[in-house]
């Protein structure tokens, strides 16, 4: 199978999930796990067999995977926004896993994250006015709304190809990994 239709029945399966997610968060504060955890490793499989697994990308997983049971254990977020931020972390990983070093990897998840959370900011303030409260920093506030608009910006930079040039290239002058020669390409 080509991998531009498996790319997009991945992406078609996960719009489905995160778009049930987020009309289920942000009425009963509730988000099924299960779903999450099989698309999750049907993305880690995708940048697998897309990009090969190296060293860097090994590291990537590990630490993923880390971070998933510490914010399980010690509780950080509740069980399905946890379980979102992995499948946000396997589409970063499947998306811009090949295509950067380690640190523009980690770069853009960074980046991801950030529209994920201003998406959920923004969602909890549209919601908000429309039931005339006001949020304050106890406020609960759904994120499943925020990656939905996470994962459309990450899936969107997939299919067409796009990947922040500027923002890889700035991570790599930070880290001083940038090999002059050999990494300017246009993707």
């Amino acid at each position: 199978m080509n991998r531009s239709v498996i790319y997009g029945i991945l992406a078609g399966l996960t719009l489905i999930y995160l778009i049930q997610s987020a009309v289920m968060d942000q009425k009963e504060r509730k988000v099924y796990y299960f779903p999450a955890w099989v698309l999750a490793a049907l993305w880690m499989t995708f940048g697998v067999f897309s990009y090969g697994i190296g060293w860097e990308l090994f590291l990537y997983e590990g630490v993923q995977a880390v971070l998933y049971f510490l914010f399980t254990k010690l509780d950080l977020w509740g069980g399905g926004d946890t379980d979102l931020m992995l499948l946000l972390s396997m589409l970063d990983f499947a998306v811009f896993g090949g295509r950067t070093t380690l640190t523009g990897l980690l770069f853009m998840e960074c980046i991801s994250l950030v529209v994920t959370l201003s998406g959920a900011f923004l969602c909890a303030l549209i919601a908000g006015r429309k039931e005339k409260r006001a949020i304050t920093k106890e406020t609960d506030v759904a994120v499943a709304p925020g990656f939905l608009i996470g994962s459309v910006f990450v899936m969107a930079c997939g299919l067409l190809g796009f990947l922040p040039g500027a923002a890889i290239v700035s991570a790599d002058i930070l880290t001083g990994t940038l090999d002059l020669i050999g990494r300017w390409e246009v993707i």
